[in-house]
């Protein structure tokens, strides 16, 4: 009798241990597969960052000779806030290259979101000087986790 529930002791113990095991395995190929995709990511960013600098660099040195031929132009609110797209487009693509990050390697960051929020706004709002934006009621202590890239910065 002590040999049947030594037994059942025993079975009942490996199968929570296989059970538990399997969550484990099943957490990491979760991991595993996000891990993948964020590498995944990441390779298309950087190969559309590379695509993206030819078109902007064009962009940019023909409005900067525009505004040598035609001076009146650069005093322009609408090529000023061009000007300034640009330029950020240009420091967004050179924080991009010039940053230590691989396609390979993902890094998080806490972050606190007030001044996460308020910083993506400050650059949406570059060139849209009609419009105005508000941001209210997030907590300064709230932080977040977030993936350091330059975009978020």
């Amino acid at each position: 009798m002590r040999v049947v529930v030594v037994i059942c002791v025993l079975i009942y113990w490996f199968s929570g241990a296989a059970g538990r095991m399997r969550a484990e395995m099943e957490r990491l190929q979760r991991q595993q597969q996000r891990s993948d995709h964020l590498r995944t990511l990441g390779a298309m960013a950087a190969s559309f960052s590379h695509e993206l600098a030819t078109p902007l660099n064009t962009a940019k040195i023909r409005s900067e000779r525009l505004a040598r031929r035609h001076p009146r132009i650069a005093l322009d609110a609408d090529f000023l806030a061009s000007q300034s797209a640009l330029d950020q487009c240009e420091a967004t693509l050179r924080e991009l290259f010039d940053s230590d990050q691989s396609a390979f390697s993902v890094w998080f960051d806490d972050i606190k979101l007030d001044s996460l929020v308020r910083r993506l706004c400050e650059r949406w709002q570059v060139g849209r000087s009609e419009l105005s934006l508000s941001v209210e009621g997030i907590q300064s202590n709230v932080s977040c986790k977030v993936q350091q890239v330059a975009l978020a910065k």
